[in-house]
């Protein structure tokens, strides 16, 4: 185990056994040449613990070149080395019984000559397995294609007793490679990762939709003639194109109420002829645009609860109540965003609904939330968390102007945003991150940003020499003297980075970062000149620092740039590397749709100089 993954395992989510237990003798279950432990799986394993076992069948026969068996208790030998996996005997002997434990919560422990990996369901054990195969045996997933697995013919693990639950319940990152397999291995558990019940199954949404759904529950062409009153009124008229509902209408109420429940009967109804879990989550937004309604009800009614998510809240509430009638397990979502960004008072979300937070217009994204110049959405989400029992955060990657996502020191401080989360009682992250391709140092942030989910107390600079030495090789340290400099650029700098701030207004991203930038690159192509593998990590990297170069080129001094930097050269590198990264993770019909298109963004910059003027 390396010194970072020691400490991380140290982290608060790790948490010892009582001290009240006797320490266990150390356990190896690998021999050179000699003995190999079984895996056992209780009598009646469920989906994704049968997939745990072979899990870890698979990667410790990579590991120890030992051909282990996979036996149902009941077969198991009587003596060691053994591994149990799941809800076994064994493991309720030392009073660790899956179904006593929290649905994600997991379990490492020696005792002799055994080892025990249980955890809840229906995640709970598989996690074990992987929180073993990570943090002790050195394995790592660092996206989902690429993969590093040790060879240890001999495996002595020591005495375990770790244990620990993920911080946030919901964790969910959009636009992740498509893998479900990877998500769970870095334990994903939102919509969008797409579990199916062997890798754990997910916190799923139903149907319509997981957001900006108010016409998709009454739409305008079918509604708005009967019944314009549904509608928001704006300035005297009753108003459907690009508006929002009337949310104070009882019968309002009652016709989304409704359609909520025709949705989650349809849903289970689907989920039971699949043979999979039914949806947990059913949304209930407002459409992607402003048109708020200011009739006198809506209006006094935001008067008295102090913003207009007054009224939002008590229509969710609402429905709510009467969906749980039927169905007291699932959960009515809605999202606190653009108009019904700021908390009410006096309104209180039922404890069957969940608000997600979404402050894309509000805050500064070169900054963390500790920064007084997003002392404002800081302020929102400690209201919010007053008055809703289940608050998550849509939280953001990715920046929306005409050219997004150029190169931000945000890593450091996203540990920073997730602790402060934590600690005034989020309960769910949902991020978003849309460029797959161009994306900056997009395995790095997505790698750390995913292990910052399950645990935000770990350090993100232990994290980030993690992967970096760990996918990178000799190259990382040269990344990470690039982070540096992009950091130490950043803070020289005044101005904010908004949601929709186009390349002109990324000053810090001048003539001298890029000078220094290529530099420090040139030293990583360098340091692994020769590997293939590393080479290819390496330029793809560097990608995003090419893209910016073009999207920056009008606001540059070129002449401080020097005569290695021309942009015609960075174009047709950046190309070459687009070109092999879309061949490698992108399979199908959308791989030349993909290609077609980031090649196309590129030349479009390079042809005219990334040209543009912030918002």
């Amino acid at each position: 185990m390396t010194s970072g993954v020691a400490a991380a395992a140290a982290a608060a989510l790790i948490a010892g056994l009582p001290p009240c237990v006797p320490r266990a003798a150390a356990a190896t279950l690998y021999v050179d040449g000699g003995r190999c432990a079984a895996i056992v799986e209780g009598a009646a394993p469920i989906p994704s613990e049968t997939r745990a076992a072979r899990e870890l069948k698979r990667y410790l026969e990579r590991v120890t070149g030992c051909t282990s068996a996979v036996l149902s208790e009941p077969d198991a030998p009587s003596g060691g080395p053994r591994i149990f996996v799941g809800a076994t005997r064994r493991a309720a002997d030392l009073g660790l019984a899956a179904e006593r434990l929290g649905p994600e919560e997991w379990i490492l422990r020696t005792d002799r000559d055994d080892l025990v990996l249980v955890g809840g369901r229906p995640r709970g054990t598989l996690y074990a397995v992987y929180h073993f195969l990570e943090d002790v045996v050195g394995v790592r997933w660092w996206n989902a294609f690429e993969e590093t697995v040790p060879r240890r013919p001999t495996l002595a693990i020591g005495d375990l007793r770790r244990r620990g639950t993920p911080a946030f319940g919901y964790r969910d990152i959009y636009g992740v490679d498509r893998s479900p397999q990877f998500s769970a291995r870095v334990r994903l558990n939102g919509s969008f990762q797409h579990l199916s019940p062997e890798l754990g199954g997910g916190r799923d949404f139903g149907p319509p939709s997981h957001v900006h759904n108010f016409y998709r529950y009454v739409p305008p062409e079918r509604y708005f003639g009967p019944h314009p009153e549904f509608f928001s009124e704006r300035a005297g008229f009753r108003a459907a194109g690009r508006s929002q509902l009337c949310l104070t209408n009882g019968a309002l109420a009652d016709v989304v109420a409704g359609e909520v429940e025709r949705f989650v009967e349809g849903a289970a109804a689907e989920a039971r002829r699949e043979g999979v879990p039914p949806p947990e989550l059913f949304d209930v937004s407002p459409n992607d645009w402003g048109g708020a309604c200011d009739c006198a009800r809506c209006s006094a009614m935001a008067v008295a609860t102090g913003a207009r998510s007054g009224t939002l809240l008590a229509f969710v509430n609402r429905i709510a109540d009467a969906v749980r009638r039927r169905h007291p397990d699932v959960l009515v979502d809605t999202v606190a965003y653009l108009q019904y960004f700021a908390p009410p008072h006096d309104v209180r979300a039922r404890d069957n609904v969940v608000v997600r937070l979404a402050g894309l217009q509000r805050r500064d994204y070169l900054h963390g939330l500790r920064d007084p110049r997003n002392r404002a959405y800081r302020d929102a989400v400690r209201g919010w968390a007053r008055v809703a029992p289940h608050l998550w955060i849509w939280d953001y990657l990715v920046t929306f102007a005409d050219v997004p996502e150029l190169p931000r020191p945000n890593l450091r401080y996203l540990a920073g945003d997730l602790r402060f989360y934590r600690r005034v009682g989020v309960q769910g992250m949902f991020v978003q991150a849309d460029q797959p391709v161009v994306a900056d140092l997009r395995d790095l942030k997505i790698w750390v940003l995913a292990h910052l989910l399950e645990d935000p107390s770990r350090s993100p600079e232990a994290l980030i020499r993690e992967f970096s030495d760990g996918y990178y090789g000799p190259a990382g340290a040269s990344v990470r003297s690039y982070l540096r400099l992009l950091r130490t650029a950043a803070r020289r700098f005044d101005g904010p980075v908004r949601f929709d701030t186009e390349p002109s207004g990324y000053g810090y991203l001048d003539a001298s970062f890029f000078r220094e930038a290529y530099r420090r690159f040139d030293r990583a192509e360098r340091a692994v000149h020769g590997d293939a593998v590393l080479s290819r990590r390496v330029r793809e990297a560097r990608l995003s620092l090419d893209r910016a170069l073009l999207a920056r080129w009008p606001w540059l001094d070129v002449e401080r740039l020097g005569g290695r930097l021309d942009r015609r050269r960075i174009l047709g590198e950046a190309r070459v590397t687009v070109e092999r990264y879309v061949d490698a993770r992108t399979r199908g019909p959308q791989a030349e749709a993909v290609r077609d298109r980031v090649l196309g963004a590129l030349d479009d910059l390079a042809e005219r100089g990334g040209s543009g003027s912030p918002r």
